[in-house]
């Protein structure tokens, strides 16, 4: 993966405006395919050819294979608000087996800008664009692995031995997600999916919640940005939170994906 190219298109994605996203439906129903292909986890979707489904009411192209040992995700996002809530509030992938909610997992990368420590600007403040480049670059260093609880958490570099790859990359001006995890746990693999070929999982996609600074929050408004019901606080009229006053923050990408693994060719044959 092109690390450079990547940052310098986050970067510049990061700065845009925002504007609202929906969020997705539920209930998708995927088969994903037998793995044909050498698939390298480096956020490129050249391995991907024939092999993406589009979602064009969530605005994705996504991809699902597996093998006897690992399962291969490829998303690629159609819309560049999901690219910028990717990068600044991080992006999370929760893999869970058909009724073990118990072991249900999490791959949280890009962990996110926001979470990462950027810190806050004071309004006079101007923007910095190389604090802004380092802090990307950082956050695609390492991913985390988040339990089922989301308090049993830990951090691992990208260039861990543990069987899980992830990379973000670009092609084309969007945004690449790769992940590649072993279906089983061993003891060289410890993190895994806990499904066997021909098994059913559920995938869901979400992105962390925008969340204003508290010092530049007005007085009343609500952690996700809006006003209270009765208009602006202090009692002024007519002040609603769609007048145009104060823009509605995006919300964050929820997309629920049930998946049924594909059978090894011995057993599909």
């Amino acid at each position: 993966m092109n690390n450079v190219n990547y940052l310098k298109s986050a970067f510049v994605i990061l700065t845009l405006a925002v504007i609202v996203l929906t969020n997705g439906c539920n209930g998708i129903e995927l088969t994903g395919s037998w793995r044909d292909r050498d698939v390298q986890i480096d956020g490129m979707q050249f391995d991907w050819e024939n092999a993406l489904f589009n979602l064009s009411d969530e605005k994705v192209n996504i991809g699902i294979l597996n093998d006897d040992d690992y399962l291969y995700v490829c998303l690629v996002p159609l819309d560049e608000t999901i690219i910028r809530q990717a990068m600044r509030q991080g992006f999370t992938v929760w893999l869970e087996a058909k009724g073990d909610k118990a072991k249900k997992l999490g791959i949280r990368y890009p962990i996110g800008m926001m979470d990462g420590g950027l810190p806050p600007r004071e309004p006079d403040q101007g923007f910095n664009p190389e604090e802004m480049m380092a802090k990307a670059e950082e956050s695609l260093n390492e991913f985390q692995i988040i339990g089922a609880d989301k308090k049993d958490t830990i951090s691992l570099s990208v260039d861990n031995e543990s069987g899980v790859q992830v990379r973000v990359g670009t092609r084309n001006e969007r945004m690449v997600y790769e992940l590649k995890i072993p279906l089983n746990r061993s003891d060289d693999h410890p993190y895994a999916v806990g499904v066997s070929p021909g098994e059913e999982i559920k995938i869901k996609f979400e992105t962390g919640q925008f969340k204003r600074p508290e010092m530049n929050r007005p007085r009343g408004e609500r952690p996700d940005g809006r006003m209270p019901s009765g208009g602006m606080p202090g009692g002024g009229r007519g002040m609603r939170p769609d007048s145009g006053m104060r823009p509605e923050m995006p919300q964050p990408m929820k997309l629920d994906v049930k998946v049924k693994l594909a059978k090894s060719n011995s057993e599909a044959n």
